[in-house]
């Protein structure tokens, strides 16, 4: 089953940063449920991790 998401805002890669991150909701999704999905430098994006052990999410990215 497709999924359909709608791009609610995007924040740009910014140096400073260092990730991009969009926005977005499920199409019809009557919850109103909204992702944020984040792309970004492993140092920054570990450092922000708030789940799971960071060696094992280390571990199963390398």
């Amino acid at each position: 089953v497709k999924e359909r998401w709608s791009i609610l805002h995007t924040l740009p890669f910014d140096p400073q940063r260092k990730r991009v991150s969009v926005l977005v909701q499920q199409s019809g999704d009557a919850r109103g449920e909204v992702r944020v999905l984040t792309k970004g430098a492993d140092d920054v994006m570990m450092a922000r991790s708030t789940t799971g052990d960071v060696n094992d999410i280390a571990e199963s990215i390398e």
